[in-house]
């Protein structure tokens, strides 16, 4: 709310920047950053969803055939292309190729359409999605925990894109 994005610029002292991580990443990730760092746009890199899926992954990433029915009650794919993301909140498949963005898992309402097929997101397709080394999440946490701590955090190219504003005074050590 913009209430709140006043409140926090008075205290900190600057605006914000609005970044979309759709930039950087196969997410579309619109957020608001506080610096007072001068920061330049970022590039696009013209990453999509297709790029960054994972194969050979765990059946139990396969919707059951119930819960496909289920969806497909409340989704239309009749013109969806073979790879795609579905928006289950708002009753959409994407056509731009992005994902949404990514949430807590009890908001969690991302499934994949590919070829024909319904599933969801691997821990390590959300970790692209995030920027975030490939099983940097998997130390011994269920997917569950995985996607929790990716869907609070931030995008890592964003956030590099930032710090590489930093002027380099900043980065000496002084023993």
């Amino acid at each position: 709310k913009k209430q709140w994005q006043d409140i926090i610029s008075k205290e900190l002292g600057c605006e914000p920047i609005k970044i979309n991580s759709n930039l950087v990443s196969a997410q579309n990730r619109q957020r608001l950053y506080w610096t007072n760092i001068p920061v330049l746009e970022l590039q696009d890199k013209d990453i999509f969803i297709e790029d960054i899926l994972d194969s050979g992954f765990d059946n139990k990433y396969w919707l059951k055939e119930r819960n496909t029915e289920l969806l497909l009650k409340k989704v239309d794919i009749t013109n969806a292309p073979k790879i795609a993301c579905i928006d289950v909140y708002n009753k959409k498949v994407k056509l731009d190729r992005k994902c949404p963005t990514l949430t807590l898992p009890h908001h969690n309402s991302i499934r994949l359409l590919q070829n024909g097929r319904i599933r969801k997101l691997t821990p390590n397709e959300c970790e692209k999605l995030q920027n975030v080394p490939l099983n940097y999440t998997d130390c011994d946490l269920s997917d569950i925990h995985r996607y929790s701590m990716l869907g609070n955090g931030w995008t890592v190219s964003v956030i590099s894109h930032i710090f590489s504003y930093l002027p380099k005074e900043y980065f000496e050590i002084n023993v």
